[in-house]
């Protein structure tokens, strides 16, 4: 989530800082996401552990997850905690 920390007043200048935040839900959409693709893929494959349940490609979908998250917020440091607002 990311929010302008700007006056809505239209009379004053807006400030230019942004507020980054990791929003606690992203990683469980992410975890459902996941489930939802081995479901699918259990469906199409019609056996009860499918190719998407191979902990390579579990480990495969996290590391395509963070890699997407530092792309987008290339200004947050990972050495720092990501349920602390950060000021960019």
């Amino acid at each position: 989530m990311a929010r302008t920390t700007a006056n809505s007043d239209h009379h004053e200048q807006p400030l230019s800082s942004v507020v980054l935040t990791l929003h606690p839900r992203s990683i469980q959409r992410s975890i459902d996401k996941l489930r939802l693709k081995q479901e699918e893929q259990r469906l199409l494959e019609r056996q009860r552990y499918s190719s998407a349940d191979h902990p390579a490609y579990v480990q495969r979908h996290w590391y395509r997850w963070a890699n997407w998250w530092q792309r987008q917020h290339a200004s947050m440091s990972s050495a720092s905690p990501l349920s602390r607002p950060m000021v960019c």
